[in-house]
């Protein structure tokens, strides 16, 4: 099912979308593999939707935030 999962990076604004290191992808995609995330997992497959997980980067590049929306193919 990781096929209906997409990660994405963001930067704050007036940076470039960074493509996500491989390590970085497969942490975030086993997310989806979690009981707490699997819910929205199947919502999104139910809608033919795919989940999206974004992490929101500061200007230095940390970590801030991670955020789970249902996304249309």
């Amino acid at each position: 099912m990781m096929e209906r999962v997409i990660v994405r990076v963001r930067r704050p604004s007036g940076n470039v979308e960074s493509v996500p290191s491989e390590s970085l992808n497969c942490a975030l995609t086993s997310l989806a593999d979690t009981e707490e995330v699997q819910p929205l997992l199947c919502e999104a497959s139910g809608e033919g939707k795919v989940l999206s997980i974004e992490l929101f980067q500061s200007r230095s590049g940390r970590p801030l935030i991670i955020h789970f929306s249902k996304e249309g193919l």
